[in-house]
C-alpha cells in the first residue's frame, strides 16, 4: 500500500480557485463599501452644521427670529430678506462640505411657537443629498410684554 504524501494537483488548484473568489469578492465590495464610509461621514458633517445653526439660532431666542435680528447676529447670509434664509456663506459651508449649502426656514406653529427647520445640502458623487434638523422656540416672555 502506498502513502498518500505531499499535495496532489487538484489540492493545489481548488486552493488557488478559492483563494481567486475570496480576492474577486474583497476586490468588488471594497469600493461599495469606501464609498458608504464617505457618504456617513459626509452625512455626519451635514448633521453636525445643521444641529451648529439651530443651537445659534435658539440662544438667539424667540424675539430675535427676524431678519433684521439674524443678520445682526451674523446667523444669516445677506441675500434673503424673508424665510427661507441662506447661511452658505456665513458659516463657509463649504469649507466643512464640498459643494454645499444651508438654508434657515422659520414658519409660526402655534401660537408663542415658532418652527425652525436648518435644511444642509450637498452633492456627493453626482448625487444631491441633504439634511434637515427642526426644532421647536417658545415665547418664554411673560404674557403682554
Amino acid at each position: 500500500m502506498r502513502s498518500n504524501r505531499g499535495v496532489g494537483l487538484i489540492d493545489v488548484m481548488i486552493t488557488v480557485m478559492l483563494l481567486g473568489m475570496a480576492g474577486v469578492i474583497f476586490t468588488a465590495t471594497f469600493p461599495t463599501g469606501h464609498s458608504a464610509l464617505n457618504q456617513a461621514e459626509d452625512t455626519k458633517k451635514a448633521v453636525e452644521l445643521a444641529q451648529k445653526k439651530l443651537e445659534q439660532v435658539k440662544a438667539l431666542g424667540y424675539e430675535s427670529l427676524s431678519y433684521t435680528n439674524l443678520r445682526a447676529a451674523n446667523a444669516i447670509d445677506e441675500d434673503q430678506t424673508s424665510s427661507p434664509y441662506n447661511f452658505t456663506s456665513v458659516d463657509n459651508l463649504a469649507k466643512s462640505l464640498a459643494s454645499s449649502s444651508g438654508t434657515l426656514e422659520i414658519t409660526n406653529y402655534a401660537a408663542g411657537i415658532k418652527k425652525v427647520v436648518a435644511t444642509v445640502s450637498w452633492n456627493s458623487s453626482g448625487v444631491a443629498r441633504s439634511v434637515k434638523v427642526q426644532t421647536l422656540i417658545a415665547d418664554k416672555r411673560p404674557w403682554g410684554a
